[in-house]
């Protein structure tokens, strides 16, 4: 979207920082300093400008940003599977927030390959983009020779939602373990006692490794007997993956009283499978997601989850990756890098306390 400016003769025009210059009283150079943020230009000044263009309307032109900085303006950003609205509503809000800061995003789809992954970097790579975004695959092991590349070349990475080994302090990332200790306290305390958990197959990836630890010490606190056979891998975390494992699990072993899962993607699956085995949510089961991407579909009986605060995220990844791509970057506060769960209890659980009071 070109923003403009009305002139005299109704004629609409582009604001330059000329016309902010003109307007300040500051020469062009300045202008152009105090708007990308260089240490060279004093506070005051800076702040005065930036105010002005917020004015004025102005935005960057990326095209001749980018030739004056020697950058492409254009990020990359690399899923699994955008088809898990989760991810679907991060690369969104990854864009908007990248668009705000003049910069265009191209997306890659690895499709949960580790190898494909690693094509994808390369391809981000060769094209000279400014940095990239990744929401890793849910496989164990180390990233593929792009990631040494990106390090050697200078191209700067941020993760999303999880991370490899070694890349810890390049990610944003919730508070996995707080967010399903907070589930399976709840369920514990309302009287579920055998609980499922549906994570992915490799457990000791962080994506599922920190919601493990969450799901058994709640279980250590709340001092309740649990058996590690009710947490079962996913090899496929997405709806139909868990409904196809939900469905034998519910055929092969004894009814639980709650399924967790390791997101709304894959809970949607399982909902499907305890319906088609006979069983009633939650009069006979208990169903818990993460991540509440499903809040605005599920109508009928609305899935109790914990929600990540997809905008959060998606804002500090963004600010993040800016700081790594211009080290003149002014954070305007300080970077979030684990954003806080909250537990919203909707009508897929139900209290089971009472029912075994009675029994």
């Amino acid at each position: 979207m070109r923003v403009a400016i009305r002139t005299g003769n109704k004629n609409m025009r582009n604001v330059t920082l000329k016309d902010i210059a003109r307007k300040l009283q500051l020469s062009e150079a300045t202008v152009s300093l105090a708007i990308n943020n260089k240490t060279i230009v004093n506070e005051d000044t800076r702040k005065r400008v930036l105010e002005c263009a917020r004015d004025m309307n102005y935005k960057p032109n990326p095209l001749a940003r980018g030739l004056a900085t020697s950058k492409s303006m254009t990020i990359g950003f690399i899923c699994s599977d955008p088809e898990n609205p989760f991810i679907g509503r991060m690369l969104k809000l990854v864009s908007r927030y990248s668009n705000q800061q003049g910069y265009s995003v191209m997306v890659a789809i690895s499709e949960g390959s580790v190898v494909q992954e690693g094509k994808c970097l390369q391809n981000f790579l060769d094209k000279r983009l400014d940095g990239v975004i990744i929401f890793p695959v849910d496989a164990p092991g180390n990233p593929s020779e792009a990631f040494v590349t990106a390090k050697e070349q200078g191209i700067p990475l941020v993760f999303c939602d999880t991370y490899y080994p070694g890349y810890e302090q390049d990610c944003i990332i919730a508070d996995y373990t707080k967010g399903v200790y907070l589930q399976t306290e709840y369920l514990l305390k309302t009287g579920h006692r055998s609980i499922w958990y549906l994570t992915t197959q490799y457990q000791e990836i962080p994506v599922s490794r920190l919601r493990i630890n969450g799901y058994k010490k709640a279980y250590a606190d709340m001092g309740t007997a649990r058996q590690d056979s009710w947490i079962f891998g996913c090899e496929k975390a997405t709806g139909q993956g868990a409904y196809q494992l939900a469905k034998r699990l519910l055929q092969e072993y004894e009814r639980p009283d709650a399924i967790l899962t390791l997101n709304d993607y894959m809970a949607y699956g399982v909902r499907q499978a305890i319906r088609e085995a006979g069983y009633r949510i939650p009069e006979d089961i208990s169903l818990a997601g993460y991540d509440d991407a499903f809040s605005e579909l599920l109508y009928e009986n609305a899935l109790t989850t914990v929600r990540q605060d997809a905008d959060l995220i998606a804002r500090e990844c963004v600010r993040l990756l800016l700081t790594k791509i211009n080290p003149d970057y002014r954070l305007e506060e300080p970077l979030i890098r684990v954003t806080e769960p909250e537990l919203v209890i909707r009508n897929t659980t139900r209290n089971r306390r009472e029912e075994r009071q009675g029994a």
